[in-house]
């Protein structure tokens, strides 16, 4: 087995096919989502922090592993850091396409919900990924906005407003 760190942010190991045996593990078998592929990750990165100092206790990590023609495989591990995704901005003209809209989401704390202030305009913006073609019956696609804009023009929409209009609370309620 060779262990080196390429900077502080990555290592790479490179396991012969003898080494995946004392591993207990074969290359088809690696993968995050079989519990002995993570014991045996595990494992290297103990070994990786005792040799070189790489800690990937607290961090968000991309594993790759490549075959090689031997037997064994490269194992290149990168701390991710803090990742941030891209945000989809929906635009929603009057609250009832807006209160529509909030009925089809399950709020997850990775949404933000604003008003315009002078305008009856609503936005949502959420992780591309989250993004539901059902929503655009009610909205449409916004250019990605500013954080001056969001300061200035609008007023965020607290989750307490949110829930009572997911659960179709209104009533006397007009504070949007």
């Amino acid at each position: 087995m060779e262990l080196y760190s390429t900077n502080e942010n990555e290592i790479r190991i490179h396991l012969s096919e003898k080494d995946l045996a004392q591993l207990e593990i074969t290359v088809e078998e690696m993968d995050y989502e079989n519990s002995k592929t993570r014991h045996v990750l595990w494992e290297l990165f103990d070994r990786a922090k005792e040799e070189t100092g790489f800690d990937a206790v607290s961090e968000k990590l991309y594993i790759q592993v490549f075959p090689k023609s031997d037997g064994g495989c490269d194992v290149i591990v990168s701390k991710m850091g803090e990742i941030r995704r891209k945000k989809q901005v929906l635009v929603f003209a009057g609250l009832e396409n807006f209160s529509e809209a909030v009925r089809l989401l399950e709020p997850d704390g990775s949404m933000d919900f604003y008003k315009e202030k002078k305008e009856n305009l609503f936005y949502i913006n959420l992780p591309e990924e989250g993004l539901l073609p059902a929503l655009l019956e009610y909205g449409e696609k916004a250019k990605n906005k500013s954080a001056l804009f969001w300061k200035t023009r609008c007023r965020p929409i607290l989750p307490e407003q949110i829930r009572k209009l997911k659960n179709g609370i209104r009533g006397k309620d007009r504070t949007f």
